[in-house]
């Protein structure tokens, strides 16, 4: 499992899925162009540390992508905050 932080979540490859991928949507999905492919696999193209901080726009693109068109091995986790009545 590969997996980097975004500003509020998470991101999750679970590389076995992508190794039977032939198209690998999410990198050429990535609106800010921070995936490449190492040996084959989607990988950050920047530091942990600048996706965490925005790097990532969350905007899930690569999830769609590889949803639709890919092997299903990518997640993203958004959790929502707590809303609490007044």
């Amino acid at each position: 499992m590969y997996r980097f932080k975004t500003v509020t979540g998470e991101v999750r490859f679970d590389h076995r899925r992508c190794d039977d991928c032939e198209a690998k949507p999410c990198v050429e999905s990535c609106i800010p162009k921070i995936l490449r492919l190492q040996d084959g696999r989607p990988v950050l193209s920047i530091e942990e540390k600048e996706a965490a901080e925005g790097g990532c726009i969350e905007c899930l693109a690569c999830e769609l992508a590889c949803e639709f068109h890919g092997k299903r091995g990518l997640h993203i986790s958004l959790p929502l905050p707590d809303v609490k009545d007044k």
